[in-house]
């Protein structure tokens, strides 16, 4: 069978924010690790902000802890120190819900792996949420989905050893295994072969000569 290999872990990457890109801190062909950051989009108004909140945070907190002391003297109302003390809940939980807006700002790799063309953005774009930045790819897994002909789909089970061989020169092999065969056979439409049987297979790439989008015979 003919068939393209594909990655069984690959993302596309877009931010989660809008914003200029202010830094590049990896190249295509770079390989990351997962929460690694790739962009970083202009956060000034959003780092003050965080500043703030934190500053806000840890005053509302001294004051809390005041006025519990206060009341276990004897010196203040169950109300007042209460009050005080869901400010500073109120405080903490902004400071939170701003680190995270910050965040969004630093595009980061979801995955391992190696990242593809990066060209298209550049210092000084201005990006938006769910703009495709680049796509990001682990080769070091694989799966093809084979056509198997009727007539040799009962000899194929969950298990067996897969052989491929690349199209490439010279050509690149390798061995996995069968991972799932299809439960019904495919309708054949008008004029096209006699049915046929999916079955996906999974490849170790040891070697990592073998790419997503390779076609393989297997």
């Amino acid at each position: 069978a003919i068939s393209p290999l594909e990655s069984t872990t690959n993302v596309t990457l877009s931010p989660e924010t809008d914003g200029r890109v202010i830094k590049k801190l990896v190249k295509e062909g770079d390989r990351v690790q997962a929460g690694q950051v790739i962009l970083v989009l202009d956060n000034t108004q959003q780092s003050a902000q965080l500043d703030a909140s934190k500053a806000q945070a840890r005053f509302d907190m001294i004051n809390a802890e005041r006025y519990q002391f206060l009341y276990e003297q004897g010196a203040e109302s169950a109300k007042r120190r209460d009050a005080y003390a869901t400010k500073a809940i109120q405080s903490r939980d902004q400071a939170i819900a701003d680190k995270a807006t910050l965040n969004y700002k630093f595009v980061r790799s979801p995955i391992n792996g190696v990242i593809g063309d990066l060209d298209t953005v550049k210092i000084g774009d201005y990006v938006k949420t769910g703009d495709i930045i680049t796509g990001i790819v682990d080769n070091s897994t694989l799966w093809t989905l084979m056509e198997i002909p009727a007539s040799q789909g009962s000899q194929v089970k969950v298990g067996q050893s897969v052989r491929l061989v690349s199209q490439s020169t010279p050509p690149v092999t390798g061995e996995g295994e069968i991972t799932f065969v299809s439960p019904y056979y495919a309708i054949p439409q008008a004029g096209n072969p006699p049915n046929t049987l999916m079955v996906k297979a999974v490849f170790p790439n040891l070697t990592g000569q073998l790419k997503t989008g390779q076609y393989v015979a297997s």
